[in-house]
């Protein structure tokens, strides 16, 4: 019997073996969830590629924009700085120039376009997990501007949602670590952490379809990923691990061929464009397949654990049974209320941040730099001396005592003790700067 991935909505089967008891809604096996990720993938390739491109430039200007707007800002401020008159010869402070870059300005702006080009990521992702519940609706390719809008409306909620998942993940690493550092056994309570967060992930995995395809806040999505993930986490981890090695196995029989080609012939424009175009649709391949192996997870637990029987035109799986109606993934979402608790935990975010700058880098940097105008200005304001000619066997040969019995000066004692010792060393010419020392040259009495 040849190998079908769908069963049109009507088949019997399904339906029959329900009804007689015989078995109820099976899990989805490795080769048919695969098999259903590329058959979607191929339906829906030119959405897919649309959206990538889309979203590639939208972050590319993101990124741009933040970056310009960070470097007019460092270069306003170095103007102002050297308008403000520093001493003249004066080096570069590398203080200033650090407090500069690290402004609380030049990072708003930066730290503003690398989070714009975030917000296109995760539209970018939901519009990706749009596409394969759109289309088993319809039977057909699912549209771009219907992905795109369903995103947006579900955004907040699915950036809340997984925000908080990295936010566990991270709290919970850095409980292992303290953990680890106080009581001893770090190594181990490293890959206690590393374990944990697989745990973890697998749990709360399910968290981003959830947000696409339901109408739930960031809490309850959460809470709903937990139970949709009980008792299917090691099928989970086992089928992502046989993804990852199949997807290795994709790329080298693909590129592979490709770098040959392209050292037997020496490259070229062809081979470069070839080998371009191969890796932009292998990346929309892994991605799509990626997302859609969580996704199918969350389509298999609702099915297998609370008999959900799904509004679609096809199934991946004869034993389950299709619902008469059509389901709706428009995503509604929460309106206002959403976006609200974004921004809300946005300026949380950055109110951290700048707080932490302010009480504990610009305290810092500010003593640092005034130790540092300080010690330039010593420098720059104590006795002219110019740099001895001297020779070794003079350091032997000045004397412990002057000849009538007082002690070497000071200077004298600085030239012998030291200065044959560490004539390159930055350190002891601050020294003699500082103290006003003035070197003697050869020949002159060093006890003056």
């Amino acid at each position: 019997m040849a190998f079908t991935i769908f069963s049109k909505k009507g088949v019997p089967s399904g339906a029959d073996s329900d009804a007689n008891g015989e078995q109820g809604p099976l899990p989805l096996s490795f080769r048919r969830r695969f098999g259903w990720g590329v058959e979607l993938f191929k339906r829906n390739l030119g959405t897919m590629v649309a959206l990538g491109i889309i979203f590639f430039i939208l972050s590319i200007a993101a990124i741009a924009l933040g970056i310009f707007a960070g470097s007019a800002n460092i270069a306003s401020t170095m103007m102002s700085l050297s308008m403000a008159g520093s001493s003249p010869g004066a080096p570069p402070n590398p203080l200033q120039l650090f407090s500069t870059l690290f402004d609380p300005l030049t990072l708003l702006a930066m730290g503003g376009g690398f989070l714009l080009s975030l917000l296109f990521l995760f539209w970018f992702q939901g519009a990706s997990f749009h596409l394969p519940a759109a289309s088993l609706v319809s039977g057909e390719r699912a549209g771009i501007l219907a992905a795109m809008k369903s995103s947006l409306r579900r955004l907040p909620d699915f950036i809340n949602a997984i925000s908080l998942l990295a936010l566990f993940t991270l709290l919970a690493q850095l409980a292992f670590t303290l953990i680890g550092s106080a009581i001893g056994g770090m190594l181990w309570w490293l890959l206690a952490s590393f374990l944990f967060t697989i745990w973890l992930s697998l749990t709360l995995i399910l968290a981003a379809p959830i947000a696409i395809l339901e109408n739930r806040g960031p809490l309850d999505i959460l809470s709903r990923a937990w139970e949709l993930a009980e008792g299917i986490r090691l099928r989970m981890l086992g089928h992502f691990i046989l993804l990852g090695l199949v997807t290795i196995l994709l790329f080298l029989l693909v590129m592979v061929p490709i770098w040959l080609l392209s050292g037997l012939l020496g490259g070229g424009l062809i081979i470069a464009l070839l080998s371009l175009i191969t890796s932009f649709l292998l990346y929309f391949f892994i991605t799509f397949q990626s997302l859609f192996f969580i996704e199918s997870f969350y389509f298999e637990a609702r099915v297998v654990k609370e008999g959900w029987r799904p509004g679609w035109s096809e199934t991946p799986e004869e034993s389950w049974i299709l619902s008469s109606g059509e389901d709706d993934y428009s995503g509604e979402g929460r309106g206002w209320r959403g976006w609200g608790e974004l921004l809300l935990i946005t300026l949380i975010l950055v109110a951290i941040n700048v707080g932490g700058y302010l009480l504990l880098v610009q305290p810092n940097l500010n003593s640092a730099t005034e130790v540092n105008q300080f010690s330039f200005s010593s420098q720059t304001h104590t006795t002219p001396y110019t740099s001895p000619v001297v020779t070794p066997p003079l350091s032997q040969s000045l004397p412990t005592l002057q000849g009538d019995g007082s002690p070497v000066g000071v200077t004298a004692r600085l030239v012998r003790d030291v200065f044959f010792e560490q004539q390159d060393s930055a350190s002891f010419w601050i020294k003699v700067a500082v103290e006003g020392a003035v070197i003697p040259e050869e020949g002159s009495d060093p006890g003056k």
